[in-house]
Order: structure tokens, then sequence, then C-alpha cells
């Protein structure tokens, strides 16, 4: 069965989240990534809630973390809600691909973010993949 990998992003960053939505698929997971994801017309709550619901029963929730993604309604919804339906097989992993203000992390604290600025990509795909058990 192939693990399914939900990214949650902000869409100012899509320029940096696309080439880890094409590693990750081209590790042979099914990634849940928006703008491949859900079709013209489709109703995206349902799409996002439906690739939440079959990523928190044994997948990898991603959360890319900037200051965009720290402000958007919508990445909170999507890790609030992953988090509710989450069984104990599926896992948060959360990368900051900028430098974030620690003091707005508190509900992120303690928790162990993968850190993808200032680094090469290949560097950051391969800590992604192994992130994901991926050799």
């Amino acid at each position: 069965m192939t693990a399914t990998v939900f990214i949650s992003y902000a869409h100012a960053d899509q320029g940096i989240v696309s080439p880890y939505a094409r590693t990750l698929a081209g590790a042979h997971f099914a990634v849940f990534y928006d703008v491949d994801s859900i079709d013209a017309g489709e109703n995206w709550r349902t799409s996002v809630d439906a690739a939440l619901t079959k990523t928190a029963k044994d997948g990898y929730f991603v959360q890319f973390l900037s200051t965009a993604a720290l402000a958007s309604v919508w990445t909170d919804y999507e890790l609030q809600t992953f988090r509710q339906m989450q069984r104990d097989s599926a896992r948060c992993i959360f990368i900051e691909i900028e430098p974030i203000d620690e003091l707005v992390l508190s509900h992120l604290q303690g928790l162990q973010r993968l850190v993808f600025y200032g680094r090469r990509i290949a560097t950051n795909e391969q800590k992604l993949l192994e992130a994901v058990a991926v050799d």
C-alpha cells in the first residue's frame, strides 16, 4: 500500500514547495498537493478533508512553515483537522523554509522540525525522504 503525503503550505510559497512535492511523487508516494490534486470546479474543502482523512490513517502530513503559512487560516485548518483525525501510524513533519520567530511557534514547541532555508535543494530532498523513511 502506498502511503499518502499531504502537503500543507501557503500559496505564497508555492515556488519553494513544488520541487519537494515532485520529489515525493517520484518516490512513489500518493501526494496530495492542491495544485495537482484538486481539479477545476471541485469543492476545495471536500477534497482537502478527504485527503486529510486518508493521510490521518497511516500517511504523512508535511507542513512547510513560513511567515505566510503561519498567518494562513487554511494551513491552520489543515493542521487542526489532521490532528483531530490522526492515528498512531500517521506522522506530522514540519519544515521551516524561512527563519520563523520562535514565539509564533508556541503550538509547535517540543516538536522536531526540519530546517530547509539556507541549504541546497538536493540536501533538503534527501532529508525529506529520510523523514518519510525512504532510502
